[in-house]
């Protein structure tokens, strides 16, 4: 689901420097929600393009809740996120990307035999990603040396 998010990262066609567009992506599981995210090019150079993204979270309307054998997990969060991504140019691949999420809300879990729990939560998250480089004279997308068979 992660890089399926990646691709919000591609705009819809030629930008410029500081040129913005909008997407939403679903996320399923145990807690389904959507993002919309306005993605904006803030910089770039011959090997690299800099984007700032926020968005705002919510639930996903569309999801039922989450079934693991006779426990139903139905979860309500609305938070917001931003952060930057750093791409390369040449392979549209993410270098890095730094993300911040905040998301408050509830989630209802229905056990067997009836019983109900509520639990309420906030949930406050930094996530980094970077891309390792792959073995010298591989193509773009390798697998890196050590990870290779």
């Amino acid at each position: 689901q992660m890089m399926q998010m990646s691709s919000a990262l591609f705009p819809p066609g030629p930008v410029s420097r500081g040129d913005s567009w909008d997407d939403t992506s679903s996320i399923g599981g145990m807690m389904p929600m959507t993002v919309d995210s306005r993605i904006t090019l803030t910089d770039f150079d011959d090997d690299t393009a800099e984007l700032a993204v926020t968005g705002a979270i919510g639930p996903n309307a569309d999801a039922g809740p989450f079934v693991m054998g006779e426990t139903e997990i139905d979860a309500e969060l609305t938070g917001t996120q931003s952060g930057t991504t750093v791409l390369d140019r040449a392979t549209g691949v993410a270098r890095s990307t730094t993300m911040q999420q905040e998301m408050a809300g509830g989630m209802t879990i229905l056990a067997a035999e009836g019983r109900e729990f509520d639990i309420e939560m906030t949930i406050k998250g930094r996530i980094t990603l970077t891309t390792i480089d792959p073995a010298p004279g591989a193509a773009p997308g390798a697998a890196p040396a050590s990870q290779e068979q």
